[in-house]
This record gives C-alpha cells, structure tokens and sequence, in this order.
C-alpha cells in the first residue's frame, strides 16, 4: 500500500470516527436539550456581568454593589438598649427599612418566635416526642440542598437517598425539630410548626409588635405551585398565571396546594415523581422570578425590632428569649466566634436572586465592645452573577460584621448610602 493510499484510508477512518462522535453529541444534546439550555443560559447570565465573577470579596465591594441596587435593599442597623429598643445615636442606618421584602428561611426567625411563645404560655413541651414519619411527612425532596438529610443525620438518624428516615417510627422532640429548623435550614421542620401553630399565632406575634402581620407561606405549598408531578415544569405561562393572581387567590392557592401535599394521593404522587433524579429542573431565571414575586414577605425593621428584644431578651417573656437564643446562637459554637463575640445569633436565607439575614451580636472587643448590635440586610432581584458570586464568597457576611463592630465603617456606609 503506497503511502498516500494509506493516508486516505486513515483519514477516512478518522472522518467516520469524526461522523459517529458528532451524531453521538447532537443525539445527547437531544435527549439532553433542556438541561443544556439551562447551563447555557446559566453561562450567559454570569458572562453578562462579568465583574460579579471575580468580585464581591470584601465590605466594600458589598457596599458598592448595594449603592448600586439601593432600591432592591433593606438595610437596618442599630445599637440595643437594655429596654430593647434602638440606642438614638449616630450608629443608627435605616434604609428601606419598611419595604416588604422576600425573606427566603428567614422568616423561619418569625416561625421560632411563635414557637418560644407557646412554649412559654404552657402550650407546647418542647420536650414533646414526634415520630420521623410525622416530620418527613412535611419534606419536599430536592427543593433544600440536603438540609433535611444533614439535619437527621446530625440527630443520627439514617435516612435514604432523599432524606427520608429509614425507621419512620423513631422519635424526636420539638426542640431538636427547632434547632434543625434555625441551625440546618431544614424547611419541613418550619411547615410542621406552622401546621402545629397555625397562622394565627404567627400573625399575632407580628400585630403584638406593631406590624401589619403578611401572609406566611409553608416551603412546600410555595414550591409546589411552581413545579409539581401534574406540571412538570416552571414556564413563563405558569409565572404569568401566577404573579396575575391577587395575593390573596395566590396565598389560598399555596395552602390549597399544601394541603393536597399532605393529605392526598396526590401527595404520594409527587413524592414518587421525585425519586427519579431525572426529572426536570426548572431554568433558574424563571425560579428567581418566582421567587422574587412570590415569596414571602416581611420588612427589615420587624425583623430587627424581633432580634433585638431576643438579645435584651425583652421578647415575649425573659424565658422565650432565652430559649429563641438557644437555637439562634449556633455560629458561637465555633472557636473564631467565641474569641471574637459574647454572644451572635443569626438567621439567614437564599432564594435565586434573593439574599437575607437578621444578626444581633454583642463584640468582646473595639469600640462597640459590650454593645449589642443588630444587622438585618435583605437583598432582593440581585443580578444571577451577583447571587451567586455571594453564595461563594459571603461578603455580605463581613459586610455585617463590620457594621456591628466598627464605627467608622458605619459612617463611610452612611455616607454613601440614603439613609431614612
């Protein structure tokens, strides 16, 4: 064989190898054409702002980015009184601090609220024993990250794939429930007390503290109106059909959906839908829309108003503030935290394009030292590459630490920022 009829047999091996490989990636591509329109338009998103990629490292930067989008921003930060209310000196900020913001699992504050009132009315133990069965019958697999699974297993309970608990029948109390809640995030543990509670007494925590008490929504009911076994898919149809509804038909909608989660076939049908792990995800730029328009909702002052009578503990009773304390204060189990603060208790959530934390904390050093603190940011409509960049970095974490431990970074924020 001469050496160019080699060469030509050898190219037209490799052109049929070229052929196979190409059809093999058009038909993965395909099959595959949703989820490559997902990371296409994830990749998109980011390199529409490239700046967000890189950045967001320090307060600074934070604070530009919040200058920036000031309109989609609550800032609230202030000295507590032994009273519990804000000390009226220079280190007060108030910005946007009455709009009504999307909250993600911060609200879950407002939920443990509830629950510390009951506890200290006589109503509830919070020793009281709940079965798995009863808890998991709450979770929605696929729609926490893996709070749920961390938080039972942190108990030392085995769960299976999802999350769920592989003995049904073991038992928990309500106040490690509240822990899982506050410390994990877990979301089920939130829809059982307020399955528990009921909305009432909720609400009345919030019309006790001088507020206009707003809808709370259970996680599952919310997600579900989004994307469920019947209506695969979050589509921009479904938004508009969802965001066109009064908040009220919206909110009827959310328990009504809720309620057949919990107490129907067709909530078996759904946990079944979501053991296949190929089922489809939903793009995010439409999840953060829903999420933006529908969450629920509250101010940057309640939240700052509840987290300061908790630090003085002037909130509810000595006794429920304590035991609010109790579970907020997780991060002081951390070594870094115990050297830097007597005490800081938090609370925070994440929703595409949705950012949140309330955080009182009492420095052991600087010129706030001894001084509780309350930092309560809320960021909404955030950039996908500006979310998810702080989703990496937690910038806006140092952003509140410096607030609650240095003056001067307080005025420099005030002076760049519209305070009220």
């Amino acid at each position: 064989m001469t050496q160019t009829n080699r060469t030509k047999k050898v190219l037209k091996g490799c052109g049929w190898s070229l052929a196979v490989f190409i059809l093999a990636i058009g038909l993965l591509a395909a099959f595959n054409f949703y989820r490559l329109r997902q990371i296409t338009f994830v990749v998109a998103d980011i390199l529409a702002e490239p700046a967000y990629a890189t950045g967001l490292n320090t307060p600074d930067e934070v604070l530009d980015f919040i200058v920036d989008h000031q309109q989609d921003v609550s800032l609230v930060s202030f000295t507590v009184a032994q009273d519990g209310t804000a000390v009226p000196d220079e280190n007060q900020i108030y910005h946007n601090a009455d709009e009504q913001m999307p909250l993600a699992s911060t609200k879950k504050i407002l939920i443990l609220a509830a629950y510390a009132q009951a506890v200290d009315n006589g109503d509830l133990d919070p020793n009281t024993a709940v079965t798995l069965a009863e808890w998991d019958r709450f979770h929605l697999p696929g729609t926490n990250g893996s709070a749920h699974l961390s938080a039972l297993e942190e108990l030392g309970i085995p769960t299976d794939d999802l999350g769920y608990a592989l003995d049904p029948s073991q038992t928990v109390t309500l106040d490690q429930m509240a822990s899982a809640m506050i410390g994990r995030s877990d979301n089920a543990a939130p829809d059982y007390f307020i399955n528990l509670l009921g909305t009432d007494a909720i609400d009345a925590i919030v019309s006790d503290l001088g507020f206009t008490p707003r809808p709370i929504l259970p996680h599952a009911g919310l997600i579900l109106t989004w994307q469920n076994h019947e209506q695969p898919r979050l589509t921009n149809r479904v938004i508009d059909e969802l965001t066109g509804l009064s908040r009220e038909a919206y909110v009827a909608q959310v328990w009504e959906t809720n309620g057949r989660y919990l107490n129907s076939e067709w909530g078996e049908a759904e946990r079944e839908w979501r053991k296949n792990v190929q089922r489809p995800q939903n793009i995010h730029r439409l999840e953060q829309e829903a999420a933006n328009r529908l969450d629920t909702v509250g101010s940057a002052q309640l939240y700052a108003q509840i987290m300061a009578g908790v630090i003085s503990e002037t909130f509810i009773s000595p006794e429920a503030s304590q035991l609010m304390q109790s579970h907020l204060e997780w991060p002081m189990t951390f070594t870094g935290n115990q050297e830097a603060y007597e005490a800081l208790g938090t609370k925070g959530g994440s929703l595409l394009g949705i950012n949140t934390e309330a955080t009182y904390y009492i420095p052991k050093n600087g010129e706030f030292s001894e001084q509780p603190r309350i930092v309560v940011l809320f960021m909404r409509d955030m950039p996908f590459g500006a979310w998810l960049r702080l989703s990496q970095t937690f910038a806006q974490q140092d952003f509140q630490r410096r607030l609650a431990t240095s003056p001067e970074f307080v005025q420099h924020v005030q002076s760049n920022l519209p305070i009220e």
